[in-house]
Order: C-alpha cells, then structure tokens, then sequence
C-alpha cells in the first residue's frame, strides 16, 4: 500500500512540477501582459511548496526499509 501511495506521490509531484513549468512558459511567452495570467503563475508557484512538502513525506514513509520478519514457529527459534 505504501510502494503505491510513493509511486502516486512521485507522479502527484512530476505532474504538478510540469504544469508550473507549462503556465510559467505560457505567462512569459504568450500572456506577458494579462494580470490573471501573473496570477495564476503565482498561485501555481505559492502552492508547489505544500505538494512537494506532501510528497517527501510520502516518500519518508513509504520508502522506509521494512524490519526483517521475525519467525513465530517455536522450531525455527534457536536455542543457546
């Protein structure tokens, strides 16, 4: 559940990390003199923050090395 959530986040991350870059490009290139246009440029980069900040903490936990399994069975255990 955890390796999904990651895979989820990181592509949560990639896609949001595109589309600023595709609205700062649209602003600079072709709406350089709407004010909404600046706007929602500043809204996009004022939340990437937060998404990021989200995904590194999927990251953290979902990347976590799993503790090796302890056996239960009373045969496997070893005796001094």
């Amino acid at each position: 559940m955890l390796l999904a959530a990651t895979a989820v986040a990181y592509l949560v991350l990639l896609a949001y990390t595109v589309a600023l870059l595709a609205a700062l490009v649209h602003t600079l290139l072709f709406a350089a003199d709407s004010l909404s246009a600046y706007l929602e440029l500043a809204a996009y980069a004022l939340a990437y923050p937060l998404v990021y900040l989200a995904a590194a903490w999927t990251f953290y936990h979902g990347l976590k090395p799993v503790p090796p399994h302890k056996p239960t069975h009373p045969s496997s255990t070893e005796h001094p």
